[in-house]
């Protein structure tokens, strides 16, 4: 039996302490350690240490640490670089255990003040989409499925959540009403 590492970002509207609807995803690193001596490049590393050192003092753990501390540090390069959505933001969180995940947060509104704003938020959910599909083609982060026994998707089924993901958040930023049909809906209620 495992244990929880990573929490999970969810995206939600509240109106008035009802929550409308709720998405959530967790993005994170699969950790260095789950993957063999093989697959990590480990073994290659190891060699490389015993040039450089003479000596053998090194182990799994340090690897799996350094490594995934390189692979944070590029995702934090990238988040400073890219050019992010105005409407949602990205930070790392440390898994409790080991690695990281993404934490996304949004400021969508229980109503819209027009159509033109609702766009905006489109527009914004179309730059989020690409940034997070950057961060699992090109740097190697995942869809995580956080509890007892963690599970992490492959690139392809990736790219596919993410894909139902931003579907989802799509159509549910498309039911938020703007505040003239809201008013109108209301009076003649």
């Amino acid at each position: 039996m495992g244990a929880i590492n990573y929490g999970a970002s969810y995206i939600f509207v509240d109106t008035n302490g009802k929550r409308l609807w709720n998405q959530d995803i967790t993005i994170g690193l699969k950790p260095t350690s789950d993957y063999s001596d093989e697959e990590s490049g480990f073994a290659e590393w190891l060699e490389l240490q015993k040039e450089d050192d003479g000596e053998f003092e090194c182990d799994r753990s340090d690897y799996n640490g350094e490594q995934d501390d390189h692979i944070r540090e590029n995702v934090e390069e990238f988040l400073e670089k890219a050019k992010m959505p105005e409407h949602y933001s990205i930070s790392l969180e440390s898994g409790y255990y080991e690695g990281f995940y993404l934490n996304i947060e949004n400021d969508i509104p229980w109503v819209f003040d027009d159509s033109k704003e609702k766009q905006e938020y489109q527009k914004d959910i179309t730059l989020l989409k690409s940034v997070l599909v950057n961060l699992v083609k090109n740097i190697g982060l995942t869809v995580v499925h956080p509890g007892w026994c963690m599970g992490y998707a492959d690139q392809k089924d990736a790219i596919g959540e993410l894909n139902e993901f931003i579907k989802n958040l799509r159509s549910e930023v498309n039911s938020i009403e703007t505040y003239s049909v809201y008013n109108k809906r209301h009076r003649a209620a």
